[in-house]
């Protein structure tokens, strides 16, 4: 099977990670790993993680700001490129350095130690990747993104249940013989 190459990528549900990928040209790209198969794309993995975070309305230095006002961590932090839609990733090391793996969170499936300094990950469609940092790095980066999905959800179903109780309110109110107006 002949993977496709494409100039622009905006990670979406089925996006599981983005591996560092060098051209024969010596461009650095990206192989994205997919639900269903993967696809080269002619853009570093922090470019796509940025132009993604934009296209779903912030940037990647925001989010980034954003996880540090939520969890207090500033190096190597985990972004919400789309909290609404679920979409967490984790970098494998420092974005700056262009070995650096993007890794969904919800795609993490379990992890094993190789050696002391290699982790097979299992991805939710069964397939495994050997990655070149300890597990213990690994779940700690893995912990940082779910500690912030969870801290997002949270706020999110908050304002949901307040949404809901004034929706209720009303509902009542309507109801009712008599209104009152707020």
């Amino acid at each position: 099977m002949e993977v496709r190459t494409l100039e622009n990528y905006e990670i979406h549900q089925d996006t599981i990670a983005l591996l560092p990928h060098f051209f024969n040209n010596g461009e650095i790209g990206t192989l994205v790993l997919e639900s269903d198969g993967c696809v080269y794309i002619r853009q570093e993995p922090l470019k796509i993680i940025d132009s993604s975070c934009q296209y779903y309305g912030s940037s990647y230095r925001g989010r980034k700001e954003g996880t540090r006002t939520v969890i207090q961590i500033t190096h190597k932090a985990p972004i919400a490129i789309s909290s609404s839609n679920g979409i967490y990733f984790f970098p494998t090391m420092s974005p700056t350095l262009k070995d650096c793996i993007w890794i969904s969170q919800a795609h993490v499936l379990k992890s094993e130690k190789v050696d002391i300094t290699r982790t097979n990950v299992t991805f939710t469609n069964g397939s495994t990747y050997i990655i070149g940092i300890s597990r213990n790095s690994f779940e700690n980066q893995f912990l940082r993104a779910t500690k912030l999905k969870s801290m997002l959800d949270t706020r999110s179903g908050f304002k949901k249940m307040l949404l809901r109780n004034t929706e209720s309110s009303v509902a009542e109110k309507r109801n009712s013989d008599i209104w009152v107006l707020d």
